[in-house]
């Protein structure tokens, strides 16, 4: 039974969405704003009253789903997006959100560029090939008695590249590394070691010419290398095996398990087919020069790549409903009836080849795999298009289509959020009143440990800080972190709470440093402690954020205002005096940093605290006390000179539960705190930083 199935389209009249001038905005997204696409408040009236009848039968409350995925689109300036998904082979949610173009609203069955979800149609292709035994896996592709042979390599060509095989090609180990060689089938102009000047890579035979004169930077089979070409000639090999052109060869094959719409896609806009959206660039007015011909500029989604070159690794076009029963068709969730690929013949698409060294995550024939097995996906980036098409290990299996380039995306988790928010009832929305032990994630973003005794609550706007202290206050909860960062000029903070055991204690925001130091005097008269410290710049002045405890605690010691010189011939002087950092806040304000700083006398051993790491630096930093024995306890992000920096401290392992992330988004997040709040692990540290405009986090739980 189908669950759900609208187009946000539908509930606007047509005339009601006028026409949009892309050029007034980086991606249309605040005109979409005005025209009221996305719902404020975020549920339609007439919505429910469509959908009530089917909303009593399966009690999911979709509502979630629309929420989470326009705030996402608002976040991101995402124009249109269309997302389907099926529980065990049946469709629940197929949806259209906001523009296909300028003049359309997005619907359901909008055809999209699919980007790199075109490996995995190729992929399937020649894996069921091999199924039907009309080709071997480890067929040679080049040499004189190669799949490939037409094509000369010559006395300038790499002895090895006669031994790639087809499973190489599938495995993105044919020895081929873009990273070192550049990718012929994006870039236009790669250097050619033959030749003086560089060669123009405008068509298919000129890619392949200068592939096969390049050398290989690893021996076939030995390595893992993400590239495109691979899969250009897996699209030749298709039409050498089939006696078909490789888009008969594919669509043939997607006939047979109901996928119809699916089609190669065209390089210009006056080419798209009549279904297809129109593809947005974050800047309407850059251009690049055309694929075609360098001395015309053209908008970068139409003529900065070719899509025919490129057709059997980034080139396909499809519906997101399209893709979700062709992802169906693979591994057997269809049925018999609708099955491409038989079981074995799938377990060898997701096996691990083991060429790298991360076992827990691998790239198969076509497919990202996970989880055993259980999970797997295909992303796909072009200018102006992002897609996803995944399976979790649950039983879901969704595709989610963006008519928008987006870099540093989390679709995956996105997509696997809502869902837990719209179906799985324990997920579903948590009155903050009525908080219970039984439900673990609220709407919002919060979190709370299945036991009750550890809760988050995450980007909370400055001006309703107060109003959720009173209300968890009320609620006999107590704050053990503040963080705070900055999105697009407003303040915004992440908390974690802790279930009060009756201890006293104040938590106070938005001070100055006068006013800070003057609470600060009033508590600790009171016989109250500095529990945690904050700083910030907000409205162009350093700010302090800070909880005080009333309770029983070896001697500390706190400073503020510290430049990092300063902070660290006081961190020795306090160290010789037995004192332990525990806090280490680092802000930048008006060019200069400032460090705030808390110590105690509680001794674990010897401990580590760095200071001004970047984000690299600070993975690296992170392996090597985890080599040391040594776990993260405090982590805060911080801007110096535009760059993302990171203070930590790591102490002694005194615990075998415990985690960090970092460089993760919004949605990432929310999955890892459903997961370890599930298990009653709670969360100790989050930090908040932009990265490329997006609000990313790094998180401790212990």
């Amino acid at each position: 039974m189908s669950w759900y199935c609208n187009s946000f389209s539908a509930l606007y009249p047509q005339e009601s969405a006028g026409a949009l001038n892309a050029s007034q905005h980086r991606a249309i997204v605040p005109d979409i704003e005005k025209q009221n696409l996305y719902f404020s408040p975020p549920y339609s009236s007439r919505l429910l009253s469509t959908h009530n009848e089917v909303l009593r039968e399966t009690k999911p409350d979709f509502r979630h789903f629309d929420y989470i995925v326009t705030n996402y689109m608002r976040e991101r300036r995402v124009p249109g997006a269309s997302i389907a998904v099926s529980k065990n082979g049946e469709f629940i949610i197929r949806k259209g959100f906001g523009r296909a173009s300028t003049h359309r609203l997005m619907t359901p069955w909008s055809l999209f560029r699919i980007g790199s979800v075109s490996k995995t149609v190729t992929a399937a292709t020649v894996l069921r090939l091999h199924q039907q035994d009309r080709l071997s896996l480890d067929a040679a592709v080049f040499g004189s008695s190669g799949l490939l042979r037409q094509y000369d390599l010559g006395t300038e060509s790499d002895p090895r590249i006669p031994r790639i095989t087809v499973r190489n090609l599938l495995q993105h180990s044919a020895g081929w590394d873009p990273k070192v060689i550049g990718d012929p089938l994006m870039h236009r102009d790669l250097p050619d070691q033959e030749a003086e000047e560089n060669t123009a890579l405008s068509s298919q035979d000129l890619i392949i010419s200068f592939m096969l004169r390049q050398p290989l930077q690893f021996t076939p089979g030995t390595k893992y290398a993400y590239n495109n070409v691979g899969y250009l000639f897996l699209g030749l090999i298709i039409e050498r095996v089939t006696g078909k052109t490789y888009e008969q060869a594919v669509r043939s094959l997607l006939w047979e398990v109901g996928v119809y719409r699916m089609t190669l896609g065209r390089t210009y806009r006056d080419q798209a087919a009549l279904s297809e959206v129109e593809y947005f660039s974050r800047y309407p007015s850059d251009q690049v020069a055309s694929i075609d011909d360098p001395s015309v500029l053209v908008p970068p989604p139409y003529g900065g790549f070719s899509m025919e070159i490129g057709r059997s690794t980034f080139g396909w076009t499809s519906s997101a409903e399209d893709l979700v029963r062709f992802m169906n068709s693979l591994d057997g969730t269809a049925g018999p009836s609708a099955e491409l690929l038989n079981q074995t013949t799938f377990r060898q698409m997701v096996a691990n080849p083991e060429l790298s060294e991360n076992s827990k995550v691998w790239y198969g024939m076509g497919l990202v795999v996970q989880d055993d097995g259980l999970s797997y996906w295909h992303s796909g980036i072009l200018e102006g298009s992002t897609s996803i098409l995944a399976h979790s290990d649950d039983g879901y299996t969704w595709a989610a289509l963006l008519n928008y380039k987006l870099e540093n995306n989390d679709l995956v988790d996105l997509v696997k959020y809502a869902i837990r928010k719209a179906i799985t009832p324990q997920f579903q929305d948590v009155n903050v009143t009525k908080l219970s032990s039984k439900s673990y994630v609220t709407l919002f973003g919060d979190s709370i440990t299945k036991d009750g005794s550890n809760m988050v609550k995450m980007m909370i706007p400055d001006y309703k800080f107060e109003a959720t202290i009173a209300t968890l206050s009320s609620k006999r909860y107590r704050l053990e972190w503040i963080d705070v960062y900055e999105e697009y000029g407003y303040v915004f903070f992440n908390t974690i709470w802790k279930k009060n055991d009756g201890t006293k204690w104040k938590a106070y925001v938005d001070m100055t440093s006068a006013k800070y130091r003057k609470r600060y005097k009033a508590r600790v008269a009171q016989g109250y402690r500095l529990a945690h410290i904050e700083t910030y710049v907000s409205r162009r002045r350093l700010r302090y954020a800070a909880i005080f405890v009333r309770d029983v605690w070896p001697e500390w010691v706190t400073y503020d205002g510290f430049s990092p010189h300063r902070h660290k011939t006081q961190f020795y002087k306090y160290l010789e005096e037995g004192y332990r950092l525990v806090v280490q806040s680092v802000t930048e304000f008006r060019g200069h940093l400032y460090v705030a700083a808390i110590y105690d006398r509680i001794h674990l051993g010897e401990y580590r605290v760095r200071m001004g790491l970047t984000v690299e630096e600070y993975s690296l930093e992170m392996q090597r006390q985890l080599t040391s024995g040594r776990i993260l306890s405090y982590v805060q992000a911080y801007d110096h000179q535009g760059v993302v920096k990171f203070s930590a401290i790591w102490t002694p392992s005194t615990t075998k539960a415990w985690a960090s992330s970092h460089a993760i988004t919004k949605y990432t997040l929310l999955n890892k705190l459903q997961g370890f709040a599930a298990v009653n692990v709670p969360l100790r540290c989050l930090t908040a930083y932009l990265e490329n405009d997006v609000v990313t986090f790094a998180a401790l739980w212990r």
